[in-house]
């Protein structure tokens, strides 16, 4: 059941009122509660059909002791009968609105059949009975079942059980030839009324504080799981330029690694920095910078593939993993990166260049990652020491010098 809007919130009385009159329950609680209507009077239909079976075999074998009582067990069979129909007329509905998703429309209808149903035969039998006994037991039963089975707003059940008690009084009046027992009768009927309604309003009262409390939880759940997705992207995305993080590339480091050594493809690590970076924030003011950031990160972005890994590695600092990619293929690939970022028009005076240190990742190493960076570390460095705006490619092995590539359009080292 899906989670109520605040703005779907029924609005109900305020001070004194508030505590007589019920608060209203919202369309989509009345609608669950016809279901759960449909859905017991499935399971009393058939034993209320057992029952009218039960006595309609009784009476069939049971000879009356004149006209009265041949009249009397006449109407009594007749009534079970025609309630034996309505209850699987009523059994029949309500499993066609209990299917699938339910329709609350015929849960409505088979609601209004049953209790008409019940009602209607425990006033019936019982006028029949005034025959040959004062007894009144299947109208008091009728109430309880009702009261215990359907559960209806309060206006309803109010109206229901008053019209059930006004209906009992007129059937005693016309049915018990002792003026004295009919009110005798009638009194207990109201009260019975009176029993079927307090379990009915005890009912209402309880299956709305269940569904509204479940639909608070259903809210709280769907708050939780929304606030836990926005956490976990908090924690695989930079908060800020919306790359990966550093959590997230580790991931996909140990993904990437794993499927090379499998395929015995090579793999990449590329570290780019953007030169001189402190002097935009001290010159614009840092939000200045991390407009720059934002742009940056964008731009490096869309010249990625969607297989590759692109994280904000730290400040202006950033990571790219390249599966499947050989030094000269990684070196040309640090290459389109600087170059994106130096052709790029920032919304600076003088524009911004990058400085990059690739590696290759040497899968078969105890701590790939580890070494990888490290080795890009330092052909950062070196880059940045030589003049920035260059990539520099750092062979393979702990203590070999890198060497440094010097794009052509690289400004003079100052």
């Amino acid at each position: 059941m899906r989670g109520l809007d605040a703005s779907e919130e029924p609005r109900g009385p305020s001070g004194w009122r508030a505590r007589l009159r019920p608060k209203p329950a919202h369309p989509r609680v009345t609608g669950e509660i016809a279901l759960g209507n449909a859905r017991r009077l499935a399971v009393v239909a058939p034993l209320a059909g057992v029952v009218n079976l039960m006595v309609i075999a009784i009476f069939a074998v049971h000879t009356p002791d004149g006209a009265v009582e041949a009249a009397w067990r006449t109407g009594v069979m007749g009534s079970h009968a025609v309630m034996l129909v309505l209850m699987a007329a009523t059994l029949a509905l309500a499993r066609r609105a209990t299917q699938a998703a339910g329709s609350v429309r015929l849960a409505r209808a088979t609601q209004w059949l049953g209790l008409g149903s019940i009602l209607a035969g425990g006033l019936v039998i019982t006028a029949f009975d005034q025959a040959t006994t004062t007894a009144i037991t299947p109208f008091i039963l009728a109430c309880v079942v009702i009261g215990l089975v359907v559960i209806l707003p309060v206006p309803r059940t109010v109206a229901v059980f008053t019209a059930a008690a006004a209906a009992f009084a007129a059937t005693m009046l016309a049915a018990q030839p002792d003026p004295t027992q009919a009110l005798s009768n009638s009194v207990n009927g109201a009260v019975a009324a009176v029993v079927g309604l307090m379990l009915g309003l005890l009912r209402w009262q309880g299956e709305v504080g269940r569904l509204e409390q479940a639909e608070q939880i259903a809210r709280q759940q769907s708050e939780l799981e929304r606030r836990n997705i926005e956490l976990r992207r908090l924690l695989d995305h930079d908060a800020l330029t919306g790359l990966l993080s550093r959590r997230a590339l580790a991931v996909v480091f140990d993904l990437e690694l794993a499927r090379c050594r499998r395929d015995r493809a090579p793999l990449c690590l590329l570290l780019l920095d953007l030169d001189h970076f402190k002097a935009v924030n001290d010159r614009y003011g840092h939000p200045a910078g991390d407009a720059v950031l934002v742009e940056a990160a964008t731009l490096l972005r869309e010249h990625v593939r969607a297989s590759d890994g692109l994280a904000r590695w730290g400040g202006e600092e950033f990571l790219v993993v390249l599966s499947g990619t050989d030094l000269p293929t990684g070196l040309d690939r640090a290459e389109a990166l600087r170059r994106s970022v130096a052709e790029h028009r920032f919304e600076i005076d003088g524009g911004l260049t990058m400085s990059v240190g690739v590696a290759l990742v040497d899968t078969a190493s105890r701590d790939p990652f580890a070494e990888a960076y490290r080795r890009a570390d330092h052909a950062l460095y070196n880059a940045k020491r030589g003049g920035r705006n260059r990539t520099v490619l750092a062979k393979a092995g702990p203590s070999v010098r890198p060497w440094t590539v010097t794009p052509p359009d690289a400004p003079p080292v100052a």
